[in-house]
């Protein structure tokens, strides 16, 4: 029986005899279709969107302190207890994340995008009518936060489905949004709060949310460009000459379609072919569709069908400096798992090798994208058990310093002060403070002094981390450190100039942790298993930063200085870089103890 050319826009729900000779195939391929990225044309329409997305969303999550002020006056709530608003908001934004890839993965990045927008501004507006704090804690920190997880997640995973060769540049353009919208929203938000009202305040930043439905519907879909060997095949009732043979014409045959004459025409990535001679093979191996269980026609686009089962859609680093570092590393064991990882790259050496994996798509037995990002197996490697504490320490105390930091400097202010009038009295002293008109004066470039740091340290970090020489567990390591020492250090400022240095350092070593988690995830796990670890680390991050402003706020409650709460973050941050120090140690301990057991099987 053989099978002619299926028109594309004919419904794919085709019934195929039982009596057809077919080759019942058990390990298919484990990386759907891929459509080629383009590096360039629409992408940066998508970078362009995916900045102005961080410029909204991360601008109104790391502005927020100066809402919070306003809601302290309104409701007359302990620091610590307000301050569960953006903790709310943010754990949320980073623990929906796996479930977002579930959307994304079924509906694709527009719509994903488009439904957190009018989700996150629904809460947001609602949030203004709110008669009590606790009603915040809902809509703000639960409603809006689920809101900016669709809308972040996507904003991320598009520019990688872009761009391949210029990864790297384009997704360290579309993160500098979030430096921008820190900046910018920072000072818009003083302006409306001062103007307006904090009510006022939440509605106006409800229609900009809902504006991220503009550049939600930039987020197109990259069109799969089918050949002749891509195309599905309907049955013939029978095998015969005229089926098999027919004249051709101009390079077509009469009845309208052409076979792949070699397998060197089919695509490898959507076929998988086991070796044999018989005579059913040789058919289908001309034409692959005879095969059952080799055609997984629901790949056809690259949104809505399975973008999130590609290893390396959680990369932000350019995959060609992914490669030149694979060759560039030697052949010690500990490369080893590196290189065998990178086969699975799109469109590089090995992707169309057949892997062993547990989770293989388009099977009976596939596991889910929420089960493939929160695998636990992975908590049996001591080196990502390690760096899930490293980075659960380095949320705690992360955001700490963009709602507090201009707290800080206004207690610093006003102690200079009295000292340098020989005032007693604190309250005589911070009405001083007023009067003088500097109580925000010194203090309104603070966060967008976080803000320029953290947009120089992306740039700066990733190019760095994108040579071949650079050891980006070290860079890590010590920008954490660094990080974390000038928090500490930020108790000791008195003056303007000193506040700010100390912002920028904060805002440009900060670039790491959030610029270079993927990269160093893939040194350390490999490749193939970066979407579960990042998985596992956005939960961990989300967990973590429910508790780090409610532990600042209660420190300051508390000992009613700021300077506990600073210690505290800035030694988390500190601690997460100095303990990742003994990595290289536990990698040598994991080889060593596998290198005995091949042994001891061996012999």
């Amino acid at each position: 029986m053989a099978y002619a050319l299926e028109d594309e826009n004919k419904d794919k729900k085709i019934e195929r005899k039982k009596s057809v000779d077919v080759i019942d195939v058990q390990t298919p391929p484990p990386q759907p279709p891929q459509a080629p990225p383009p590096d360039g044309g629409w992408g940066w329409l998508v970078v362009f969107a995916s900045f102005m997305i961080h410029v909204v969303t991360d601008g109104i999550t790391y502005s927020w302190g100066t809402v919070r002020k306003e809601l302290v006056k309104e409701f007359q709530y302990s620091e610590s207890v307000t301050a569960w608003v953006n903790s709310i908001l943010i754990g949320i934004t980073l623990c929906s994340g796996p479930l977002c890839s579930i959307f994304v993965n079924k509906y694709g990045c527009r719509a994903v995008t488009i439904a957190g927008a009018i989700l996150g501004g629904f809460f947001l507006l609602i949030s203004s009518f709110a008669p009590n704090l606790f009603m915040l804690y809902g809509t703000v920190g639960i409603g809006t936060g689920f809101g900016f997880g669709l809308i972040y997640l996507p904003a991320i995973v598009c520019v990688s489905v872009y761009f391949e060769k210029y990864r790297s540049l384009a997704t360290g353009i579309a993160v500098c949004g979030s430096g921008a919208g820190t900046a910018a929203i920072d000072a818009l938000l003083k302006f409306l709060v001062e103007n307006y009202q904090w009510r006022a305040t939440l509605r106006i930043l409800a229609l900009l949310v809902v504006l991220c439905i503009l550049f939600g519907l930039l987020f197109r879909e990259i069109e799969v460009v089918q050949d002749p060997s891509e195309i599905p095949m309907l049955e013939i009732s029978a095998i015969n000459d005229n089926n098999l043979k027919a004249p051709h014409k101009n390079g077509l045959s009469k009845n309208g379609f052409d076979r792949p004459q070699s397998l060197s025409n089919v695509n490898h990535k959507k076929y998988y072919f086991p070796d044999s001679n018989n005579d059913s093979m040789k058919i289908a191996m001309s034409q692959p569709a005879l095969a059952k269980h080799m055609l997984h026609p629901e790949h056809g686009h690259v949104f809505g069908s399975g973008v999130m089962d590609r290893n390396d859609i959680f990369l932000q680093g350019s995959v060609e400096n992914l490669r030149a570092r694979s060759a560039s590393l030697g052949n010690k064991e500990i490369n080893k798992s590196y290189k065998m990882s990178l086969r699975s790259l799109p469109s590089g050496k090995g992707s169309q090798d057949i892997e062993k994996n547990d989770c293989l798509p388009n099977t009976k037995e596939t596991c889910s994208i929420l089960q493939r990002m929160l695998d636990i197996s992975l908590f049996k490697d001591p080196v990502f058990v390690l760096f899930v504490i490293s980075n659960f320490c380095t949320s705690i105390g992360f955001n700490a310093p963009y709602v507090f930091l201009p707290d800080l400097a206004r207690k610093n202010y006003s102690l200079t002060i009295s000292s340098y009038n020989n005032i007693t009295n604190m309250t005589e002293t911070i009405e001083t403070f007023k009067i003088m008109g500097l109580e925000d004066k010194n203090t309104e470039w603070i966060v967008p002094a976080i803000a320029l740091g953290t947009t120089c340290g992306r740039i700066v970090l990733g190019i760095l981390a994108d040579r071949p020489w650079v050891n980006r567990l070290h860079v890590y390591n010590l920008c954490l450190t660094v990080c974390g020492a000038g928090v500490m250090l930020g108790v000791w400022c008195v003056t303007e100039i000193q506040f700010l240095i100390c912002a920028f350092v904060f805002g440009f070593t900060a670039g790491a942790y959030v610029g270079l988690t993927s990269v160093v995830l893939v040194d350390l796990m490999g490749l193939d298993r970066l979407t579960n670890a990042f998985g596992l680390l956005l939960f961990f991050q989300g967990l973590a930063s429910f508790l780090g402003l409610p532990l600042a706020g209660f420190l300051y409650d508390t000992f009613k200085t700021y300077d506990a709460s600073f210690y505290a973050a800035g030694g988390m941050i500190a601690a997460s870089g100095i303990m990742l120090i003994i990595i290289p140690y536990l990698q040598k301990q994991q080889i060593s103890k596998n290198t005995e057991i091949i042994v001891s099987n061996a012999s």
